[in-house]
């Protein structure tokens, strides 16, 4: 009798290279909830929550980062989500962010937390910041417009507006701090006259409110707007 040999069949399987793989992945998306709260009298401590989206792969680690003082800081590599600093400087504005990354992108930062320790003994600035140039209103067309200023020190900084409303609503803040304030509004109603109002906040909390204000936006032609 003769002997059946069992005959192997191999299937060929499509090969998933690497490079198909790393086009599934994308830069994930910033931190969230970034946040600190002070520690003793010259350290921080730093949380936040990780990305709503890792970017089609796993979040591998975070990089924190300081600006200010006698030197920038950097960490990478970071496994938790949480770090502190200490020996920080007094009278000093310093920047800090947290950015996420994967296995083969880093997101953007997250939003930037500025903070100073006052001096020993002094009991923190008590004055407003004072603007002193602006509000400028540039740039106008019938759907948008800018409108920056100064300060005479940094500060947060914010704007307020409605469309033909002398009680302004609608908010834009920049939680950055600066000397120098830009804000550029999109949207608008051609040929309309629009309110606005600015505040300031320093690092102290002092609040600035300016007058309210108002610009009209171009596209009037006969008091109709233009078509």
């Amino acid at each position: 009798m003769k002997k059946v040999l069992p005959i192997l069949i191999l299937l060929a399987l499509p090969a998933i290279s690497l490079a198909q793989k790393e086009g599934d992945v994308k830069p994930p998306s910033a931190p969230v909830n970034f946040s600190y709260q002070m520690v003793g009298d010259l350290g921080i401590s730093f949380t936040w929550d990780p990305p709503l989206d890792s970017g089609g792969s796993e979040i591998d680690g975070y990089n924190f980062t300081s600006v200010g003082g006698s030197q920038n800081h950097s960490v990478s590599g970071l496994i938790d989500t949480s770090y502190s600093v200490d020996k920080l400087e007094r009278g000093v504005f310093y920047e800090f962010s947290v950015t996420a990354y994967n296995y083969l992108y880093e997101s953007a930062s997250s939003d930037v937390l500025t903070v100073s320790i006052p001096p020993i003994g002094d009991p923190g600035d008590e004055t407003p910041p004072v603007i002193t140039n602006g509000p400028n209103v540039t740039e106008i067309t019938d759907t948008s417009v800018n409108i920056s200023w100064n300060t005479d020190e940094q500060a947060y900084a914010s704007l307020i507006f409605d469309v033909h409303k002398t009680e302004p609503h609608n908010i834009i803040e920049y939680q950055k701090l600066s000397d120098s304030h830009q804000f550029s509004i999109t949207g608008l109603i051609p040929c309309s006259t629009n309110y606005y109002f600015i505040k300031n906040v320093d690092p102290f909390e002092n609040i600035l409110y300016s007058d309210v204000l108002s610009f009209t936006t171009s596209g009037c032609l006969g008091g109709c707007f233009k078509k």
